[in-house]
């Protein structure tokens, strides 16, 4: 596998961030919008001195100067240190940044493949996908010929053999290489229409590039301290690892470019996620069920101290409303609350069994 530098015959061509060459690493500078006081630094240091790091290896493929390439992706950045000790992130993100350098381990040995395969560690996802967004300024291989991305984030804890795969509906061939690659896995395989979520796919999406987001699901430790290694569910990694590989052979064989589908044009609903617009700086605090798409957003849980725990909102009430918004799906429910600052109050309104409940609930910063 090499680096950025140097480039073995065979290799996509790599476009410099105008730095020195960095092998493997793609150093950039921390934009100003990114930095906060709620930050502490250690004694000495100021922002300035905060530099940011992309790691990224390349899997020359056979296909020449015209081949396409793959990138497979995770961020490996997280939260630092808190009141209630380190944020390890297990789960979030080095379960991704595990079966990243696993995938790559396994297809050196099984390539090499006709596409070149770029693997992405990525860096500032948690500060608003900076890693993703500067590598689609200096790509490893021009954007025009990449193929694919699949992101690897928070996969770590899968339950009952379900995992979560936002952005079918991003290419006209998902739908048959996902249900196609799962006979063999037999997974629960959950697979909204809508999509791409948020993480370091989007960044891509928006760029006319295919993608796919692998996700075991949300759990009560996400962006707290709990989300430690001893949770993780080893034997549900490795299906996951397994899984991305069937996706990424398949890719880094295929000759052809695969059919983008644009954002509006993926489903009749609207986008979890959607391109461009402030991001959403609140939160109630809970925890969703990602699989459903209309009919209001299903709870499985809340989060520990969180809002929505204090409201008495709680596993199995449908989100309808916020104030006088109705709400559908998840999308229904960002868009609700972009417009909030922490601190400010909404009625939520939802369905418990056969009648609806209204709390008041206060907006927190989200994390």
């Amino acid at each position: 596998m090499a680096g950025s530098s140097p480039e073995p015959a065979g290799s996509p061509p790599r476009q410099r961030s105008g730095s020195a060459d960095t092998g493997y690493f793609q150093d950039f500078a921390l934009p100003g919008a990114a930095r906060t006081d709620g930050v502490l630094l250690p004694e000495g240091l100021s922002w300035k001195d905060i530099t940011l790091r992309n790691v990224i290896g390349v899997l020359p493929g056979e296909g020449g100067e015209g081949a396409s390439c793959v990138v497979i992706g995770a961020h490996y950045d997280h939260l630092g240190v808190g009141p209630q000790g380190p944020f390890t992130g297990a789960d979030d993100n080095a379960s991704g940044v595990a079966i990243l350098l696993e995938l790559a381990g396994r297809l050196r040995l099984e390539g090499p493949f006709r596409n070149h395969l770029v693997f992405a560690a990525f860096s500032g996802e948690e500060l608003g996908l900076l890693g993703s967004r500067h590598y689609l300024g200096f790509p490893a291989c021009p954007i025009d010929r990449t193929l694919a991305m699949i992101n690897l984030d928070t996969v770590g804890r899968m339950q009952d053999d379900k995992l979560y795969i936002f952005g079918q509906g991003s290419a006209e061939e998902f739908t048959g290489l996902l249900k196609g690659i799962n006979l063999g896995a037999d997974l629960d395989l959950v697979t909204p229409e809508a999509g791409p979520f948020a993480s370091d796919q989007v960044p891509f999406h928006e760029k006319g590039i295919p993608v796919l987001h692998l996700f075991t699901g949300p759990n009560a430790d996400y962006h707290r301290a709990g989300d430690t290694a001893d949770k993780l569910s080893y034997n549900g990694m490795s299906k996951v690892l397994d899984f991305a590989f069937e996706l990424a052979v398949w890719l880094g064989d295929r000759p052809e470019k695969l059919h983008f589908v644009p954002p509006g044009a993926m489903s009749a609903k609207p986008a979890v996620a959607t391109a461009g617009g402030p991001a959403r700086s609140v939160s109630l605090g809970t925890i969703p069920d990602f699989g459903r798409e209309s009919g209001g957003v299903l709870l499985t849980g809340t989060m520990p101290g969180s809002p929505a725990e204090g409201a008495g909102l709680q596993a199995g009430d449908i989100i309808v409303a916020i104030d006088d918004t109705a709400i559908s799906n998840l999308a229904d429910l960002s868009a609700a609350l972009k417009g909030h600052q922490p601190g400010d109050s909404v009625t939520v309104s939802a369905r418990r069994g056969d009648g609806e409940i209204r709390r008041r609930v206060a907006l927190v910063a989200r994390r």
